[in-house]
């Protein structure tokens, strides 16, 4: 079961490997623990409504609420949705809590997940001073992450998200650069923030000169979002004719990709498509 699960690990084919997990007879495996690696297999597959409730049953006082692998990834699925921030802020804080007798990494993780779900959570806030206050708690959990891990890549870009979100764009402008020299500039969304920023601080032609050097480094298919900040720096900048010449580019590698990958619309046809 093992080498089973290594081997559909590795090729994607998680849905089948928990196919396997629940045909496993009662006995084998603690409860707990088959739930936690079914919950894994089904938030690999975005099946996250599963994942979640599976992790909901380990979690139960009954059960293994402590468990801090299952709290961090319960807490990892609620921060990617709005309705879900609260539940996942409880789960991160236990997580914390429960890290502190461990090493620094998993309090790191801890505390950037709690940080994740609290930005999520402020987006959703019924006031001003509640948004703030939340805003606030985000950064100061971010914070403490990054002083335990500080040179995790990931961790440095959400903190640029949320510098940049809070419409502080010198320090999300810093987090963007570390990014790039944490990553060897060769993940496309450092390059996307540190546009982003220096538009938002309308220093165009700079954004400009980023964004293309960008799409030099990136491979086609992730072109898109790159080419969409290309076509509203043309906007904004008052160049039209230039911005319609950017969309007729990334209408073009849309249909590519379609005659590529058939018509009906699939991952990487979102990921050209959105922004």
């Amino acid at each position: 079961m093992e080498h089973l699960t290594f081997a559909l690990s590795l090729c994607g084919q998680t849905s089948i490997l928990a196919k396997h997990l629940e045909e496993v007879l009662p006995g084998i495996y603690p409860r707990t623990e088959r739930w936690y690696s079914l919950a894994l297999c089904y938030f690999a597959a975005s099946h996250n409504e599963a994942a979640l409730n599976l992790l909901r049953k380990s979690l139960n006082k009954n059960e293994s609420p402590n468990d801090i692998m299952a709290l961090l990834l319960a807490a990892k699925i609620c921060s990617s949705s709005y309705l879900l921030s609260s539940e996942g802020v409880e789960y991160a804080k236990r997580a914390v809590k429960d890290a502190e007798s461990s090493d620094g990494h998993l309090k790191s993780v801890a505390l950037h997940v709690l940080g994740s779900c609290l930005s999520k959570k402020s987006k959703v806030a019924s006031s001003d001073h509640q948004r703030s206050l939340l805003q606030t708690e985000a950064l100061k959990s971010l914070n403490e992450a990054i002083s335990l891990d500080r040179h995790n890549p990931e961790l440095i870009f959400d903190m640029g998200i949320e510098y940049a979100e809070q419409r502080n764009m010198h320090a999300a402008l810093k987090c963007a650069k570390e990014f790039i020299d944490a990553t060897g500039g060769s993940v496309s969304k450092g390059w996307r923030l540190l546009s982003l920023v220096l538009s938002a601080q309308q220093r165009y032609s700079e954004a400009e000169v980023v964004t293309d050097a960008a799409l030099d480094e990136t491979a086609k298919w992730e072109q898109g979002p790159l080419l969409r900040i290309r076509a509203k720096l043309k906007v904004a900048q008052s160049l039209p004719m230039e911005a319609v010449e950017a969309y007729r580019t990334l209408l073009a590698l849309v249909q590519a990709q379609r005659k590529a990958y058939g018509s009906a619309k699939n991952g990487t046809e979102v990921c050209l498509l959105k922004y």
